[in-house]
């Protein structure tokens, strides 16, 4: 993106990395990506685009992706919200 944004004048403060998360589960499977994993790829996400001076958001707030919210009312690990707290 950072080449791309560079060919085409495009500063970098113009750029948005959205919607990016890992799933944590899938509607009616059983396994849940660990918490652990999920918290490491949206942390490390965040720092790529910090370093090339993009903003950023991520996807979602609630259900198979939730950082905050999962199914049916339940709380999602907090270890993803932890991360991204700890970059601020």
């Amino acid at each position: 993106v950072e080449a791309w944004a560079k060919a085409n004048g495009i500063k970098p403060e113009n750029i948005t990395l959205g919607e990016f998360g890992m799933i944590r589960q899938e509607y009616g499977n059983p396994y849940v990506m660990p918490a652990e994993y999920r918290a490491a790829y949206v942390r490390d996400v965040i720092a790529r685009a910090e370093a090339h001076g993009f903003s950023w958001s991520v996807w979602s707030y609630g259900g198979a992706f939730g950082i905050v919210d999962a199914f049916a009312g339940d709380k999602a690990e907090p270890d993803v919200m932890d991360a991204i707290r700890s970059l601020h």
